[in-house]
């Protein structure tokens, strides 16, 4: 696995999976916490890709919702990429 952050999107679960680069799994309870965590954790441990998986048109919402994200993952020169 290259440098990357795999989050498993799961809309209808409480609790989120982010699989670190390393394989752990990190459980994440909310989906509402999902996005702060994994850019929290990229910029710990210097990620630079997060590839969410799940729901295309639930993903890409949930990101619109909360831009800050979506300008901490440009202003931190990480990648998203969703599918």
């Amino acid at each position: 696995m290259d440098n990357q952050l795999i989050c498993c999107v799961d809309m209808f679960a409480r609790t989120q999976v982010m699989v670190a680069p390393n394989g752990e799994k990190i459980m994440v309870e909310g989906i509402e916490n999902l996005g702060n965590m994994a850019l929290d954790f990229c910029l710990q441990n210097k990620i630079g890709k997060i590839h969410f998986f799940g729901d295309d048109t639930y993903i890409s919402g949930l990101l619109e919702r909360k831009p800050e994200l979506t300008f901490g993952f440009k202003n931190n020169n990480i990648i998203v990429e969703v599918n």
